[in-house]
């Protein structure tokens, strides 16, 4: 009767172990995926990394020419309003000279031919000015448009940039998770580990004890055996 009872507790003993390799090799299988996962992070965080530099690098080139170019156009725009007012002035001193000529022209009634050119030039001048005027003012609205682009442009290189931080952020939670997750499956490996070589020991000492017993035909009582003990202690019978 002890003898069933000896092996049937062996065989318990056995059975637990091949369950505690199964969750050994579980333990392993899952820190290899968390590895995998983590490598993936990693190599996901670099890449971004890698983007946020770029889009950083564009932006400060993007407002660095942003700002040549608002130096340039406030330039031309300055320069552009001067030419408009000096061309202001000198259409409205030339009309007022046209007007002049025309009322002496028409006071003393000589058609020369030297007041006849004279007056063609100043039309011809006016005419040219209005057209110098248009000009100007178009290129003028030209520029502003171009300004406006540029402004429109660099907004848009802002919210890519806070669109990539924003998600560089949310990787990097992620990872310190999954680094403390790979913590905790690591150091339940260690302990599973330890305990499958205590197991693995105190078996070992128990089939020397149990073949020393049967050729010395002695009965092994598995209640009082500390190598039983330890096993189940191990496995968490008691």
């Amino acid at each position: 009767m002890r003898t069933v009872l000896l092996l049937t507790v062996s065989t318990i003993l056995l059975n637990s172990c091949v369950v505690s390799k199964k969750k050994y090799e579980a333990c392993l299988a899952e820190k290899s995926k968390l590895n995998e996962e983590l490598s993936a992070s990693l190599s996901e965080n670099k890449t971004l990394q890698s983007r946020i530099k770029t889009n950083v690098s564009d932006f400060e080139l993007m407002k660095s020419e942003l700002h040549l170019s608002n130096a340039v156009k406030s330039d031309e725009i300055s320069d552009l309003l001067v030419k408009v007012t000096q061309l202001t002035d000198s259409n409205k001193a030339l009309e007022n000279k046209l007007e002049e000529t025309v009322k002496l022209y028409q006071s003393q009634k000589q058609s020369t031919q030297t007041t006849v050119e004279e007056l063609k030039s100043l039309r011809s001048d006016n005419i040219k000015l209005k057209r110098d005027t248009a000009s100007i003012k178009y290129a003028l609205k030209l520029s502003k448009e171009r300004f406006s682009k540029l402004e429109y442009e660099l907004t848009l290189q802002k919210e890519k940039y806070n669109a990539v931080s924003s998600s560089n952020r949310q990787l990097t939670k992620e990872m310190e998770v999954n680094k403390q997750k790979l913590l905790s499956f690591e150091q339940q490996l260690v302990k599973n580990k330890q305990k499958m070589e205590i197991i693995s020991s105190s078996l070992i000492e128990l089939r020397k004890e149990m073949l020393s017993a049967k050729s010395n035909n002695k009965i092994i009582d598995p209640n009082k055996n500390k190598h039983i003990d330890k096993m189940a202690k191990e496995l968490g019978h008691y």
